[in-house]
Order: structure tokens, then C-alpha cells, then sequence
């Protein structure tokens, strides 16, 4: 029996890396029924209800260590996991946890990754050392790939691991729709904020643009946080500076009950990539907000359009989301397209890594 232990930004209600998990559960699942999968979670009880396998506190470092020292490989993915923009200190945490594992003899496969932005040299220093030792490396986008040959580096280019997701049955967010009394009216638009720096001019045209779409088609507004609490007060922000309506959703949905909710969208604005991949998958026409390169890489790769939000305005937001409607038939058949080849890369990821493992 294979035995992977799993690291990532799990059990932290992130509904975009929790897609990510359950993707990865099921590739490896479905290629060894048999495999044993220990994730690594800041809340292993809802982990382990959640995915069906083992999990250990990501900072309980005894069982941690006891994990690795009984497995066959030490996954580290998938998500923006190396970047030093965000966060420091996450970027050592994985590469420490790549380090142990390296120390105790274990392979480390590097899994969909998103590499970089690093910006500084030690960081940069730290991953090239540290993944020059990798058995496996895989990465989710074009700019990743370029991210690892600058530093001598080779990857293979797969997708995002929700790509890989089995679209849902629309039962279940026409039924989220009726709780929100949005079950009738206009075109369905939902955004999909997040906190970021110099997020204002963006929260008042997204504002802008929500009224101007709600009095002319009578459109339908759901504001729809990813994360909380962070993404709760970014969408609260967009709400307050609205003059119309727009409901707020509330509540830990699984990523499959947002999936289906998405799905019942006519328009999406994502500012998280996962809700831009939720629509994707689901066939929604969306429009990106660029805060970080993954959102226009991933946009180009379903041939949608991502905007810069320094110096948005809502008259930006409206040519775009027009021409998404007027040209909704056509993009729903061109990323149906899309994602298949998305898919297939994104399945990738775990046949390669059983291989590399001699599984």
C-alpha cells in the first residue's frame, strides 16, 4: 500500500484548497483504491470528517515526524505554497516540512504548484535548494514553469487539482439560491472578492458596476466570500458602498455546494481564483480581478479576460461583463473545451506521482 502524507493550506475553511484536497483524494484514489493518505491540517477533526483520511495537527511536529518516518513520500501541494508575498513564513514552514522529509530519506513530490512571486534572494535561495532534491516536481501554470527554469530548475506543467472536480447537480444551489430569496429575477452575477492592498478603487467598482447591472437587467447580486473571515469583510465592503440590494452568502458551504451554486450564475467576478475555476468548471462566463499573476495566468488559459485593479473603474468592469453575456453561448462551449484538456493535465499530477514512486 502507497502511503502519502499531504501538505497544504488545508483545514483553514479556504473552500478553493479544500477543492483542491478533494480532488487530489479522489485522483489517488481512483489510480490505488488502496492508498493511505495523511493530510497535514490546521483542523484535522473537520479533515478527517471531510475527505475520509487520516490527519495530524500541521504544527503537532512529533506526529508529524512519526507520519513521515512510516510513509512512502512526503506530498507538498497543491496551491500557491511557494511564494514569499503573502507570507515568510509559510514559504519556510513548506520548505521545512520538505527539509524533514528529505532528512528521514522520504521522496518529496512538489504537486500543482503555483511557484513564486519570490521576491527575496533568500527565499528564492531556499526553494531552488530545496526542490533540487524533489522527486517529482509539477506545477499549475505557464508562469510557475518559467518561475522554476530561472532557477535551473525543471517541472512539468499540469493544471490546478479543481479543475479536476466532477460538476455538481444544480439541485443543491437552486436550493441556496431559495434561502436567499434569489430563486427568481434577472441574471444571476455573483462575485467573488478578497482583501488585497489598494483594494478600494476595485470594492467601488465592483460596486458601481453590480448597481449599473441590478437596475438595467434586474440583475440578481450574490456576494460570495471563499474565505472566512477575511472575504467576509471584503464582501461587506462591496455591499455597504451598493445604492441596490445584494444578498451576502453566509455560512460554510462545502466546495461542491458552491460549485453548484456558481453554476447557476449567468456572470461570476472572481477575485479568488478558485470561484474562477468553480466557473470555469461549471461553464459560467467570469471575469477576473488581477491582484496576483495566477489570476491572469489561469484567465488565459480558458481564454477569458482578467483586469488590473489598480485604477479599475466600473466602466472597465461593464464592457467586460457585456461582452461576456452577449458572447455567453460561445465561451460556455469554448471552456467546456478548455477544461477537458485542464482536467486531463490536472489528473496528471497524481498518475505521475504514483509512477515516480514505483507505484
Amino acid at each position: 500500500m502507497t502511503r502519502l502524507v499531504i501538505s497544504g493550506y488545508y483545514g483553514f475553511g479556504n473552500a478553493g484548497d479544500e477543492a483542491m484536497l478533494a480532488s487530489m483524494v479522489r485522483s489517488f484514489r481512483s489510480l490505488d483504491p488502496g492508498v493511505g493518505l495523511t493530510v497535514l491540517s490546521a483542523d484535522p477533526g473537520k479533515t478527517r470528517a471531510n475527505h475520509d483520511v487520516r490527519a495530524v495537527g500541521r504544527l503537532a511536529f512529533p506526529r508529524i515526524v512519526a507520519a513521515l518516518a512510516s510513509a512512502d513520500a512526503l506530498v507538498s501541494g497543491a496551491g500557491s505554497l511557494l511564494q514569499d508575498v503573502t507570507s515568510r513564513r509559510n514559504l519556510f514552514y513548506y520548505l521545512g516540512l520538505m527539509r524533514l522529509a528529505q532528512a528521514l530519506r522520504k521522496p518529496v513530490i512538489v504537486y500543482a504548484n503555483g511557484i513564486g512571486p519570490l521576491r527575496s534572494s533568500s527565499g528564492r535561495r531556499a526553494v531552488a535548494e530545496v526542490l533540487a532534491r524533489a522527486r517529482l516536481i509539477t506545477v499549475r501554470d505557464r508562469q510557475s514553469l518559467a518561475e522554476l527554469e530561472s532557477m535551473g530548475l525543471t517541472g512539468i506543467l499540469s493544471a490546478d487539482p479543481a479543475l479536476a472536480m466532477t460538476p455538481p447537480p444544480p439541485d443543491r444551489g437552486r436550493e441556496i439560491l431559495e434561502a436567499y430569496g434569489l430563486a427568481q429575477g434577472g441574471p444571476l452575477v455573483v462575485v467573488a472578492p478578497r482583501t488585497f492592498a489598494g483594494a478600494s478603487g476595485a470594492t467601488r467598482a465592483m460596486a458601481g458596476a453590480c448597481d449599473y447591472l441590478a437596475r438595467t437587467l434586474r440583475a440578481r447580486i450574490l456576494l460570495v466570500p471563499m474565505q472566512s473571515p477575511g472575504d467576509d469583510r471584503a464582501a461587506a465592503a462591496i455591499g455597504e458602498a451598493m445604492r441596490e440590494p445584494a444578498a451576502m452568502l453566509r455560512g460554510g458551504l462545502s466546495p461542491a455546494e458552491l460549485m453548484s451554486l456558481v453554476g447557476e450564475s449567468e456572470l461570476l467576478v472572481g477575485v479568488r481564483l478558485h470561484a474562477l475555476i468553480f466557473a470555469a468548471v461549471m461553464g459560467v462566463p467570469a471575469l477576473g480581478i488581477a491582484y496576483d499573476p495566477k489570476i491572469p495566468g489561469f484567465a488565459a488559459s480558458i481564454g477569458l479576460p482578467a483586469l488590473d485593479p489598480q485604477g479599475l473603474t466600473m466602466e472597465d468592469l461593464l464592457i467586460n461583463l457585456e461582452s461576456l453575456l452577449r458572447d455567453r453561448i460561445k465561451i460556455r462551449q469554448d471552456l467546456a473545451v478548455r477544461v477537458e484538456k485542464l482536467r486531463e493535465q490536472a489528473e496528471n499530477s497524481a498518475r505521475l506521482t504514483l509512477e515516480r514512486l514505483g507505484r
